[in-house]
């Protein structure tokens, strides 16, 4: 499949403060693959407002994504798949209209009619829904076996969706991950769609075997909590922080958007990642 057309796969996910901590800003991390095979990836961060959860500004992380891809493979992708984690189902129709135009405009900002094909979907793993094997068709532990899809009956009837246990559960019971395919200008297939979800779920760098999650999706929950760690304060005021747009940060300081707890003089600031690192897994 990734032979047919050269591919961009891209994962995002944003992180909010903790409960109480109203004024300290959430947090959008961008990953995006740097080789052919999708199997080496590099981070951006996005500052947005506290419990923001549209991702402003990701028309930045884009291009700086594309660049860095054509950079490292001499190619430009021909096909973008982008999996967008940390939003529910109410919030579908406001991320595919909003950040969907931000990377189609991204790529024609890049090249006057560069236009490549864009897959959207939406990663959902916090549910209830769970699946069981009938007689003997689970594996040791009684789940359902690796590469089990479910992409009917209990899924949605005005879009494409399905049920995914990519990774073989340890102890316990084991919770598939939900896409939903949002956006297709490739015309996959359910079958060809559902097979590159689960061939991805291989290629995850510090494992020898299946994971549970799209890997640039895991690779964006891993930037951004890393992320938050990265938080230091600065001796301006909130008031005044707080009228800037929403910093886009990849490898230099990032505008800030929130305080630190106990002081509203005090904005919040990300640490800025070392340009030898800031293209590479760092976050591994």
């Amino acid at each position: 499949m990734l032979r047919n057309k050269i591919t961009l796969f891209m994962g995002c996910d944003v992180t909010h403060p903790a409960p109480g901590e109203r004024e300290k800003p959430s947090i959008a991390s961008v990953v995006g693959s740097t080789t052919l095979e999708g199997t080496r990836y590099a981070a951006t961060l996005i500052q947005l407002p506290s419990r923001a959860e549209l991702v402003d500004k990701l028309r930045d992380a884009m291009i700086h994504h594309l660049r860095l891809f054509h950079k490292t493979t001499r190619q430009k992708p021909q096909r973008i798949v982008f999996y967008r984690d940390g939003v529910s189902e109410s919030q579908f129709s406001q991320v595919r209209d909003r950040e969907l135009i931000e990377i189609q405009r991204a790529c024609s900002s890049l090249e006057e009619g560069y236009r490549p094909e864009i897959t959207f979907l939406a990663v959902l793993k916090r549910h209830n829904t769970r699946f069981f094997p009938m007689g003997r068709d689970g594996d040791r532990t009684g789940n359902c076996v690796p590469g089990t899809v479910i992409d009917r009956s209990v899924t949605m009837p005005g879009m494409i969706d399905f049920y995914l246990f990519a990774h073989a559960a340890i102890q316990g019971t084991s919770r598939p991950t939900h896409y939903y395919v949002l956006h297709d200008d490739a015309k996959f297939t359910a079958d060809a769609i559902q097979q590159l979800t689960y061939n991805l779920c291989y290629t995850y760098a510090i494992c020898t075997r299946s994971v549970s999650l799209v890997p640039p999706v895991y690779y964006a929950h891993r930037v951004a909590d890393r992320a938050r760690c990265h938080l230091v304060d600065m001796g301006r005021s909130f008031e005044e922080a707080s009228t800037e747009t929403a910093g886009y940060y990849g490898g230099a300081g990032s505008t800030t958007l929130g305080t630190a707890p106990g002081d509203p003089r005090i904005a919040t600031k990300i640490i800025s990642i070392s340009t030898s690192l800031s293209n590479s897994m760092y976050f591994m």
